[in-house]
């Protein structure tokens, strides 16, 4: 295999691909593969793989296994306008306008390949799930016995994509339109949160579409030039349905940015075990006051309609996890009933409830 790339984007398209590798670079899926005939790259931590199609096609055949710490830091390095990789069974010579480095060879027939999925499939826009996701994956949980709330609930219907995402204190909603499709297989879908931070990254700054196929134990999307395909979280998600108050009682408007930027100052004083954040409305604004034993106290003002006097506590990294999610010209819409029921926030497409907390 001989080829002969462009080295920025090369570079590019393989930090990229690096990104979804094992941490572990003496097994075969700690590599990246490049796949000269067709004119891409493959990585695959056993749970999820990535395919970065490259801005250009080549004459050569072949595959070879590239070490992501000692290519990219090659690749990075130079200032070479392009790169050239050249492999057998024994070596890969890389060269570049500085010099040329030789790295022994691994047999590329180990690296797992991966098959598309076949079947139902839906089309969104790749800004519009982009902002989607950003929007509730924070809400998820790692940590937790039940596997369900370790990911993004896909849900696709009618004309609509849901993403509900919850770790049994808050749960956050968003959806958007589909631009092809009706439904995925099975209906639903919940994808682990890790593998969204890879199609988060592989979004950035992309347009057009994204396609989403699913089968009964994995899901895979689809852009023009990056393909990403992980295993489904097993298990029935929690009727979400049900957790989402309806929107009545007092309603508080605000802008997220100001809000947030309050939140964040009163929040230096909060008790770090309980974190508990009050939040007081009335006359045109809400003050936000915190006090922690040995810390000090805090309060903090932003002006705001009231309509009624109304009292909460919250912990204030729910409220700030996700306002920094939207943008800070974003127009919130806060519903409260009763100090000891969920509170509903309202942006646009997207929703977001927070268990209160006991004031002690």
């Amino acid at each position: 295999m001989k080829i002969v790339l462009n080295r920025s984007k090369f570079l590019e398209s393989f930090n990229l691909a690096a990104s979804g590798a094992s941490n572990q670079v003496k097994d075969v899926l700690g590599n990246v593969l490049i796949d000269a005939r067709h004119g891409y790259l493959e990585s695959s931590n056993g749970e999820t793989s990535i395919s970065v199609y490259l801005d250009q096609k080549t004459d050569s055949d072949g595959t070879a296994l590239l070490d992501p710490r000692r290519v990219g830091s090659i690749l990075k390095e130079s200032r070479s306008e392009s790169v050239t990789i050249e492999s057998d069974d024994k070596s890969i010579e890389i060269t570049t306008d500085e010099g040329s480095f030789t790295l022994q060879a691994r047999n590329a027939s180990e690296f797992p390949r991966v098959s598309s999925i076949e079947g139902k499939s839906i089309e969104v826009g790749s800004t519009g799930l982009l902002g989607a996701l950003r929007r509730v994956d924070f809400a998820t949980d790692v940590d937790s016995t039940r596997y369900q709330l370790g990911g993004v609930n896909f849900v696709a219907g009618g004309d609509r994509l849901e993403l509900i995402a919850t770790d049994g204190r808050r749960l956050a909603y968003s959806g958007l339109d589909l631009h092809l499709g009706s439904d995925l297989e099975g209906g639903s879908a919940i994808v682990p949160t890790k593998a969204l931070g890879l199609v988060k990254r592989s979004l950035e700054g992309l347009e057009g579409f994204v396609g989403i196929s699913v089968n009964k134990s994995s899901i895979q999307f689809r852009g023009d030039k990056v393909a990403i395909q992980t295993r489904l979280v097993e298990g029935r998600y929690p009727n979400w349905q049900s957790v989402i108050p309806a929107a009545e009682g007092i309603e508080f408007r605000f802008l997220a940015g100001p809000f947030l930027q309050a939140v964040r100052q009163a929040s230096v004083t909060a008790e770090q075990e309980s974190r508990g954040v009050v939040f007081s409305f009335g006359d045109g604004s809400c003050k936000i006051a915190a006090r922690a034993a040995d810390v000090g106290r805090s309060q903090v003002s932003v002006p705001l309609e009231t309509p009624e006097a109304f009292e909460i506590t919250m912990d204030f990294r729910f409220v700030l996890d996700w306002l920094q999610s939207l943008d800070k010209t974003d127009q919130v819409s806060l519903w409260c009933k009763d100090p000891t029921r969920p509170t509903l926030w309202v942006s646009g497409e997207s929703k977001y409830v927070i268990m209160p907390m006991n004031r002690s």
